[in-house]
């Protein structure tokens, strides 16, 4: 029987967060010695040895009840990002509890480099293939460009924000979203997505001119009839092609 791929991902992350949790606590009492490891006392090196092989075996179970061997990570977001990290501080509390009660007290620097150290590599060795996937997507997309087509979003919010999310990953378009619209004035002369918000409906008109927009997607699925008319209206004027996001439900 052909084993899946993603459970052999799952054994590899595994044997690396053993090693990860493992290498951040030796790190943590290294460091506090200068990283010289002849200047480690004894008592401290026996605790940590003594401990170490049981506290990795529970964070291995600890992490699989939490399903951080389960995730899609290309599409790893931030709610995975809080999940991991609570994961990894939760399993460094208990770390620095178990082993002062049940061993010995060890330096303060163990507790806190060592705990921030496996914050780093548990979360990092994540977070970076979805980095990489990304890169490579990128370039793939750059060499196999079509001719780029400018476009205006109308709405700063969630779903505006979507959208654009959408238009700078995908290589299914060649839109490229050029600034939002948006009736807040709040967010007017900020950025998000690296997208600058440059006004509202009124300076629709000023901004295709000035951006060189050719395509307008209305990104405010809330709105209400009157509004979306209002709005639509206006961008009838431009004469760019339009499109409107509906509403997920």
């Amino acid at each position: 029987m052909k084993i899946q791929h993603w459970k052999v991902i799952a054994a590899g992350l595994m044997v690396y967060d053993l090693i990860a949790v493992a290498f951040s606590y030796f790190f943590g009492l290294w460091l506090r010695f200068d990283f010289h490891f002849t200047m480690i006392p004894t008592e401290y090196l026996h605790a940590y040895t003594v401990f170490i092989p049981f506290y990795g075996i529970s964070v291995i179970l600890f992490f699989w009840f939490m399903r951080m061997y389960r995730g899609v990570w290309r599409f790893a977001g931030f709610h995975e990002l809080l999940r991991y990290g609570c994961a990894s501080l939760i399993a460094s509390a208990v770390h620095t509890i178990v082993i002062t009660l049940a061993a010995r007290r060890m330096p303060f620097s163990y507790y806190i480099v060592g705990g921030v150290a496996q914050l780093i590599l548990v979360v990092g060795i994540r977070f970076s293939y979805r980095f990489y996937t990304q890169v490579l997507e990128k370039k793939s997309s750059v060499a196999d460009a079509k001719p780029v087509r400018k476009a205006m979003i109308i709405g700063a919010g969630a779903a505006g924000r979507t959208v654009v999310r959408e238009l700078q990953q995908s290589d299914k378009t060649n839109l490229m979203p050029a600034c939002f619209i948006d009736d807040n004035p709040n967010k007017w002369g900020r950025f998000i997505e690296g997208v600058p918000v440059v006004g509202s409906r009124d300076d629709i008109l000023n901004m295709v001119v000035k951006y060189g927009i050719e395509e307008i997607l209305f990104c405010i699925p809330t709105a209400s009839a009157q509004v979306r008319k209002e709005i639509l209206d206006i961008c009838k004027e431009t004469g760019c092609k339009l499109m409107s996001l509906p509403g997920l439900y």
